[in-house]
């Protein structure tokens, strides 16, 4: 085996770690919990963490081995969850989409009329990665209030589709508008 290093000093070992950024002018502190999960949401393995970080800051949270360490990496995610505002949750999936053991049926939707337009609600029975509407598939001068959004098994979500009345509104629930990279799966 060749030494690749510089100088011939060996490289350490390489680690799984969250990096989090303030790039606000506010200090923040919380906690984070990281799960090795299975697909079906079961946790394999936890960790919390205690984090303050300053303005204009960043930390580093080493994954604990057990969390870090894939035993199926096709069948596993890493979820990083803060226990308040500042920071979004963050998955690592151990596989490409291609990879994964993905549902391909993962999810239950709903579309309802609103005040100026429709009320997509979406409930995942399984994990759900990257899911989105094509709304202008149904109404090219629809928009929709948000975007792409990846789901947990057990969560839920409602987006707001502004358009005119539609003849067929269960059509933004359609398998060819609202779209998940399990479509793949199919």
């Amino acid at each position: 085996r060749r030494d690749l290093s510089r100088e011939g000093k060996r490289p350490e070992c390489d680690t799984t770690a969250l990096v989090l950024l303030n790039d606000t002018r506010q200090a923040w502190s919380g906690s984070w919990t990281i799960q090795r999960i299975s697909l079906d949401g079961t946790v394999l393995a936890s960790q919390t963490a205690d984090v303050s970080l300053d303005a204009i800051s960043h930390s580093a949270i080493v994954l604990n081995p057990d969390v870090a360490a894939f035993g199926d990496p096709s069948d596993e995610l890493i979820v990083a969850t803060p226990d308040r505002a500042g920071f979004a949750r963050t998955i690592l999936n151990g596989a490409e989409v291609v990879d994964q053991k993905l549902d391909s049926r993962p999810l239950s939707a709903s579309v309802s009329k609103v005040d100026g337009g429709y009320r997509i609600s979406v409930r995942a029975n399984a994990y759900v990665r990257d899911l989105f509407c094509m709304v202008d598939k149904v109404d090219h001068r629809a928009t929709i209030d948000d975007g792409m959004a990846t789901l947990l098994p057990g969560e839920e979500i409602s987006w707001t589709v502004t358009s005119e009345d539609v003849d067929d509104p269960q059509r933004f629930v359609a398998p060819n508008v609202l779209r998940s990279a399990n479509d793949l799966k199919r």
